[in-house]
């Protein structure tokens, strides 16, 4: 295994975040510790202000592994001050040279995980994140034996990555790249997709099905399994729209009209609410737009679609859109 130093103090940070998962958390924490790896690794874990007794589990398996388990548990949540477990408090603490993450409620179940992710990313410099398959669980137990569809158990080259690609974030291990993730991330609820676009930037993605599928377990406390359709579509939509501005923002045009059209698409598939003679008006301004790429005047589009659906703006009119 190629190994260069780089000055991190251990090869793999194991990052969970957890609310309200006392029936879970055991769980991935055993996930964790049962790695059989043969280089130094830490695991940090964040409580956002639980009341279900998920700290007390936390904090005695902090005692009984204190040299490798770090909790950090708070006493406000932290999520609803606009601060994401993830990307304002583990990653800049991460002092892996890899980083791995799981959610309290998901489990890992191959003890040669990380060794099998670390040796690859070792060796394929190229590659920014490798990921695996998981199952879907619930209190009754396997609901389906495979998350992913088969069009995307596949490798994904860098700009493939950056178009988003179905990757399960209980899987992945990436290269820690000691740079701040943007603050557009701040924007969005699933931050996971942002997160794999914005590593597109700096590699490839590996598949690997040599890996046992993990477990992903739905819930009644589960954030983004739970939402319904509709909130769903917004939360995508959202998503769609931060990463155009994103990659606007780097000069990434083909990129970021890329993303816009995903918005877009979502976006006009709501706004038949609004009854087709406005639904007509739309289409007709914003497929010029998008014919002539005009991307600022997709993006004012976009703008009025984000007011009109969390606003609650009486009217969109045309020269919005200008």
């Amino acid at each position: 295994m190629k190994s260069e130093n780089n000055n991190f103090e251990v090869m793999v940070s194991v990052c969970c975040t957890a609310f309200n998962h006392a029936n879970y958390i055991a769980d991935a924490l055993e996930g964790f510790i049962k790695q059989s790896v043969d280089f130094p690794i830490e695991i940090l874990v964040h409580d956002d202000a639980s009341t279900d007794g998920t700290q007390e589990v936390i904090l005695e398996y902090e005692k009984r592994y204190p040299h490798l388990i770090k909790a950090i548990c708070q006493k406000k949540n932290q999520h609803s001050q606009g601060r994401y477990a993830f990307a304002h408090i583990l990653y800049p603490m991460a002092r892996g040279k890899y980083i791995a993450f799981c959610d309290g409620d998901d489990y890992w179940t191959d003890p040669l995980k990380l060794k099998k992710q670390v040796e690859f990313l070792e060796n394929n410099p190229d590659y920014v994140i490798c990921g695996h398959d998981a199952y879907v669980i619930n209190e009754s137990g396997i609901v389906s034996t495979s998350k992913l569809p088969d069009v995307h158990k596949r490798d994904a080259v860098s700009r493939q990555l950056q178009k988003n690609r179905d990757i399960l974030t209980l899987s992945i291990c990436f290269r820690n790249l000691r740079v701040p993730i943007p603050e557009e991330y701040s924007n969005v609820m699933n931050g996971d997709a942002f997160l794999f676009s914005w590593l597109g930037n700096f590699g490839h993605y590996k598949y690997m099905d040599d890996i046992k599928p993990g477990a992903y377990r739905v819930h009644a406390g589960g954030m983004w399994s739970l939402l319904d359709m509709k909130e769903k579509k917004v939360n995508s939509m959202v998503t769609y729209y931060w990463l155009a501005q994103y990659y606007k923002s780097m000069g990434s045009h083909d990129i970021a009209f890329y993303h816009l059209t995903q918005a877009v698409y979502i976006a006009v598939d709501e706004l038949c609410i609004l009854g087709i003679k406005r639904v007509l008006l739309l289409n007709c301004v914003l497929f010029k737009a998008m014919a002539q790429k005009s991307v600022p005047r997709s993006f004012a589009f976009l703008r009025s679609l984000r007011n009109r659906l969390f606003y609650k703006n009486d009217l969109i009119s045309k020269h919005e859109y200008h």
